[in-house]
């Protein structure tokens, strides 16, 4: 056998195989698997025993695999690349679609925890997965919706302009792609309208962000939504319905709210409709509240709490905007005295934050459109008083017992003699219009005598021609009704009653702009002392001469305090002397009226609102109640806006009752009791000796004559 040489091949080869090259792929077989796991732990030769610590804290590597239960565990998070966090929140979104939902729930749950706790991932993982999921947002369908919302829910208002950025691309992205989540991105936003604490602006390791910024972020980021999807509008528009803040609510949630909702009409005006009537409306509710309540306590701790209002009333608006975030002010919502308040201080308290919150919007509503009616274009002022003038006719008009909401009507009209004309077009259009129910055109009436006598720049020329047109009313009211009048008959009659009154308040405040003198010049006594009458404006004295001694007798059925006032000025100016008239109409019932024949179609309503709603019984129920929605304005804030357009009472020289006409609200006072005691002695009388009373009356007033005339 020959020897073996270095170039001969193997033994067991055989001469005629040719070798292999050697194989890189390894072969399945060598491979440890489950069940000879336990092989791993035997020392192998020419290799090195690994081991690892599982307390070690790794970060900046990128890790083989990852687990985001750690942050809920309190164990530290892995920092990860902008690719790795994109390639997991890809993952764990189609895994999710696909029903497996563990890699969703953990992300979902990890973006829940809040920014500054100790389990929160780093404002660096967080940017990278806000990136991530707007790269992602055209599978973030309805089933992640517990995804996005943890994302809406985190505090991201208050971080660094750099993630407001990133936030706001994501908000955009959501919206364009998935609009079923447009209306819970809106709701987000519209809630920092009312709630924004300091603390959403000093977030731990982040610059102190003020309210003045954050209100910008909020508006801008709102305005950039709705330039992206303009349809939006419509969306938010029951958002703000619904997300106005409760009455319960304390008054600076309700004045913030109102300010920043106005504001959105900057860059929203298609919602100006919707804005100015939710505003308009919750203010009148409010207003009138407040009316009710305070006839609950008696007169003078009303006054007081009205007058012991700071003007400030402890609220601020966004346009406080420059205060520091330690200069602003918590609302005054402090319980007055110390210890558990009793009932009645609950009452007083909860009275004392409604007129702080109506103070404070409607100085807020006064602002909003000085700003339109100063700087805006003519089409511009005329489109915003055409938004007031139909809230007038929409919630004021119907409404009764409003204090302090119609002055923004009253402050603007004033702004030209054109709105003037408007104003009072639209009281008149409605007074005399047969289609409106009594209830309307009465307070048509009301709202016009107030704004003629209290408006400081109707000029004298206006009420002259206002006085005419409404005698010219009552001269063909009484032409078709007077021959089937028996008496005076608040049920069949309202409207004329009304008129009469309205014809009374302005002669009380606007006598002097009825004569034919300028008011300024004019001195009465240049007149007594030469014996003279003043000279009147034609036609005045035949009005009222005509009405007061017509068969529906007017000083009966118009509020006694009224009557009363014009009773002492007429006789001081030597204009009318009735004070026989009011004595004589002391033996007069009213309640006898409802025994008399009505009107076919007549209606109840006028006398069930004024007994409702007054509370009174007896002939005052069948009276007009003395409602001039123009009487002195009480919130201590917001009076400055209507102060210099305001006629206050002007005392009649030489009179001895200088009191002002019912600016006290006084329409219940000792003479109204006395006169309704002497009154009542008279009800149980014989029907016989009651139709005698009636027919002497009817022979009374139809006399021609003024008593005591002079």
């Amino acid at each position: 056998m020959p020897p073996t040489t270095l170039i001969s091949p193997p033994p067991s080869l055989s001469p005629l195989t040719r070798p292999s090259k050697p194989s890189l792929k390894r072969k399945r077989s060598i491979l440890p698997t489950p069940a000879s796991q336990e092989d791993l732990l035997v020392p192998q030769p020419k290799k090195h025993r690994v081991s690892f610590n599982p307390q070690a804290h790794i970060r900046h590597i990128i890790p083989a695999t990852r687990d985001y239960d750690d942050a809920v565990k309190g164990r530290p998070i892995i920092e990860k690349s902008l690719d790795l966090v994109r390639a997991e929140v890809r993952r764990d979104i189609e895994r999710h679609h696909g029903g497996m939902s563990d890699g969703f729930e953990n992300l979902t749950r990890v973006l829940s925890v809040p920014f500054g706790d100790e389990d929160c991932l780093s404002d660096a993982m967080v940017r990278r997965h806000i990136v991530a999921l707007t790269s992602m947002v055209n599978r973030l369908e309805k089933n992640c919706s517990a995804l996005v919302y943890a994302v809406l829910d985190m505090d991201w208002l208050g971080r660094d302009e750099s993630f407001y950025d990133l936030y706001k691309g994501f908000l955009a992205a959501l919206v364009s792609t998935q609009g079923g989540y447009t209306s819970g991105v809106l709701r987000k936003l519209v809630g920092f309208f009312s709630e924004l604490p300091q603390s959403v602006g000093r977030l731990p390791k982040y610059p102190i962000v003020h309210r003045r910024e954050l209100r910008r972020r909020v508006h801008e980021t709102l305005k950039y939504l709705l330039s992206l999807m303009p349809a939006a509008s419509s969306i938010l528009s029951p958002v703000v319905r619904r997300e106005f803040p409760k009455d319960e609510r304390k008054p600076k949630a309700v004045t913030d709210y109102v300010s920043n909702v106005l504001k959105v009409l900057e860059y929203a005006p298609e919602l100006k409709g919707e804005v100015i009537a939710l505003v308009m409306g919750r203010v009148v509710k409010i207003d009138v509240q407040i009316q009710v309540d305070l006839e609950d306590f008696e007169d003078e701790l009303g006054e007081a709490l009205l007058d012991g209002l700071p003007k400030n009333n402890g609220v601020n608006t966004i346009d406080d905007a420059d205060l520091s975030d330690d200069e602003e002010s918590n609302d005054d919502d402090s319980d007055v005295g110390e210890g558990e308040p009793d009932a009645e201080q609950e009452r007083l308290q909860d009275l004392r934050k409604a007129i702080i919150k109506m103070d404070g919007v409607l100085d807020i509503l006064f602002t909003h459109y000085q700003r339109i009616f100063d700087k805006s274009t003519g089409f511009e002022v005329d489109d915003a008083f055409d938004s007031l003038l139909g809230q007038f006719s929409s919630n004021l008009l119907p409404t009764y017992r409003s204090r302090h909401t119609q002055f923004l009507l009253f402050r603007f009209a004033q702004t030209s003699p054109d709105l003037v004309d408007r104003f009072i077009g639209t009281c008149i259009s409605i007074a005399s219009d047969k289609a409106k129910s009594h209830i309307l055109r009465f307070s048509a009436s009301s709202y016009l005598a107030s704004f003629v006598a209290r408006g400081a720049r109707i000029d004298p020329s206006t009420t002259l021609d206002i006085f005419y047109l409404l005698g010219e009313q009552t001269k063909e009211i009484r032409r078709l009704q007077e021959r089937t009048c028996m008496g005076p008959d608040i049920q069949r009659f309202p409207v004329y009653y009304s008129l009469i009154q309205a014809l009374l308040y302005i002669y009380c405040f606007r006598w002097r702009d009825l004569t034919t003198v300028d008011p300024v010049e004019l001195n009465i006594y240049d007149y007594f002392d030469l014996n003279e009458d003043l000279p009147w404006g034609p036609g005045v004295h035949e009005v009222l001469r005509a009405n007061i001694n017509s068969r529906f007798n007017p000083l009966k059925v118009c509020h006694p305090n009224i009557v009363q006032q014009f009773a002492k000025i007429a006789g001081q100016l030597r204009f009318m002397y009735v004070h026989d008239k009011v004595e004589n109409n002391r033996r007069v019932k009213l309640t006898r009226s409802l025994l008399l024949p009505s009107a076919k179609n007549s209606s109840l309503s006028f006398e069930q609102r004024g007994t409702a709603l007054s509370g009174k019984v007896d002939e005052r129920a069948f009276q007009l109640e003395a409602y001039f929605p123009f009487d002195p304005y009480r919130l201590p804030k917001s009076k400055r806006w209507v102060e210099e357009d305001y006629v206050g009472w002007q005392p009649i020289p030489g009179m001895d009752d200088d009191e002002p006409l019912l600016d006290e609200d006084d329409d219940d006072d000792d003479d109204d009791e006395e006169d309704q005691n002497q009154e009542t002695e008279y009800a149980d009388s014989s029907d016989e000796e009651e139709e005698d009373e009636i027919d002497d009356e009817h022979v009374d007033t139809a006399t021609d004559a003024s008593p005591g005339e002079p």
